[in-house]
Protein backbone atom coordinates (compact mmCIF):
# COMPACT_ATOMS: atom_id res chain seq x y z
CA UNK A 1 0.00 0.00 0.00
CA UNK A 2 2.95 2.34 0.46
CA UNK A 3 3.71 2.64 -3.23
CA UNK A 4 0.14 3.01 -4.48
CA UNK A 5 -1.50 6.32 -5.38
CA UNK A 6 -3.97 7.48 -2.69
CA UNK A 7 -7.05 6.81 -4.83
CA UNK A 8 -6.10 3.22 -5.65
CA UNK A 9 -4.93 2.70 -2.08
CA UNK A 10 -8.34 3.78 -0.77
CA UNK A 11 -10.47 1.80 -3.23
CA UNK A 12 -8.46 -1.43 -3.09
CA UNK A 13 -7.27 -1.58 0.53
CA UNK A 14 -8.86 0.90 2.94
CA UNK A 15 -12.40 1.07 1.50
CA UNK A 16 -13.20 -2.66 1.41
CA UNK A 17 -11.85 -3.14 4.95
CA UNK A 18 -13.92 -0.23 6.24
CA UNK A 19 -17.03 -1.46 4.43
CA UNK A 20 -16.72 -4.87 6.12
CA UNK A 21 -17.11 -3.15 9.48
CA UNK A 22 -19.58 -0.42 8.50
CA UNK A 23 -21.97 -2.21 6.16
CA UNK A 24 -23.71 -4.69 8.50
CA UNK A 25 -24.54 -2.01 11.06
CA UNK A 26 -25.58 0.59 8.50
CA UNK A 27 -27.77 -1.83 6.51
CA UNK A 28 -29.45 -3.12 9.67
CA UNK A 29 -30.13 0.47 10.71
CA UNK A 30 -31.73 1.26 7.34
CA UNK A 31 -33.95 -1.83 7.56
CA UNK A 32 -34.86 -0.96 11.15
CA UNK A 33 -35.75 2.59 10.16
CA UNK A 34 -37.92 1.28 7.35
CA UNK A 35 -39.73 -1.05 9.74
CA UNK A 36 -40.13 1.82 12.18
CA UNK A 37 -42.03 3.94 9.69
CA UNK A 38 -45.23 2.08 10.55
CA UNK A 39 -44.89 3.38 14.11
CA UNK A 40 -44.48 6.94 12.87
CA UNK A 41 -47.72 6.67 10.92
CA UNK A 42 -49.64 8.10 13.90
CA UNK A 43 -48.25 11.46 12.82
CA UNK A 44 -49.37 12.99 9.54
CA UNK A 45 -46.39 11.81 7.49
CA UNK A 46 -47.02 10.49 4.00
CA UNK A 47 -45.54 7.02 4.24
CA UNK A 48 -46.96 3.58 3.41
CA UNK A 49 -49.06 2.90 6.50
CA UNK A 50 -50.38 6.46 6.63
CA UNK A 51 -51.46 6.19 2.99
CA UNK A 52 -53.28 2.95 3.83
CA UNK A 53 -55.08 4.74 6.66
CA UNK A 54 -56.14 7.52 4.29
CA UNK A 55 -57.45 5.03 1.71
CA UNK A 56 -59.40 2.88 4.16
CA UNK A 57 -60.80 6.05 5.68
CA UNK A 58 -62.39 6.70 2.29
CA UNK A 59 -63.68 3.26 1.38
CA UNK A 60 -63.99 1.48 4.75
CA UNK A 61 -62.11 -1.67 3.74
CA UNK A 62 -59.69 -1.91 6.64
CA UNK A 63 -58.51 -5.52 6.71
CA UNK A 64 -57.71 -5.98 3.00
CA UNK A 65 -55.71 -2.76 2.92
CA UNK A 66 -53.82 -3.65 6.09
CA UNK A 67 -52.97 -7.00 4.52
CA UNK A 68 -51.68 -5.23 1.42
CA UNK A 69 -49.56 -2.93 3.59
CA UNK A 70 -48.20 -5.95 5.46
CA UNK A 71 -47.25 -7.66 2.21
CA UNK A 72 -45.50 -4.47 1.03
CA UNK A 73 -43.52 -4.22 4.28
CA UNK A 74 -42.51 -7.87 4.10
CA UNK A 75 -41.56 -7.57 0.44
CA UNK A 76 -39.52 -4.41 0.86
CA UNK A 77 -37.68 -5.58 3.99
CA UNK A 78 -36.91 -8.89 2.28
CA UNK A 79 -35.52 -7.10 -0.77
CA UNK A 80 -33.39 -4.84 1.45
CA UNK A 81 -32.11 -7.87 3.40
CA UNK A 82 -31.18 -9.74 0.21
CA UNK A 83 -29.36 -6.68 -1.14
CA UNK A 84 -27.52 -6.36 2.18
CA UNK A 85 -26.51 -10.04 2.02
CA UNK A 86 -25.02 -9.74 -1.46
CA UNK A 87 -23.19 -6.50 -0.69
CA UNK A 88 -21.74 -7.98 2.50
CA UNK A 89 -20.70 -11.10 0.59
CA UNK A 90 -18.98 -8.98 -2.03
CA UNK A 91 -16.99 -7.02 0.55
CA UNK A 92 -16.04 -10.13 2.53
CA UNK A 93 -14.27 -11.80 -0.39
CA UNK A 94 -10.83 -12.98 0.51
CA UNK A 95 -11.29 -12.84 4.29
CA UNK A 96 -12.18 -16.49 4.85
CA UNK A 97 -15.63 -15.54 6.24
CA UNK A 98 -17.41 -16.81 3.15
Amino acid sequence: ALGLPWRRQFFTIVGPQAMRGILPNAANEVISLFKGTSIVSTMAIAELFYQVQVIYGRNGRVVPLLMVATVWYILLTTVLSVIQFYIERRFSRGTGDE
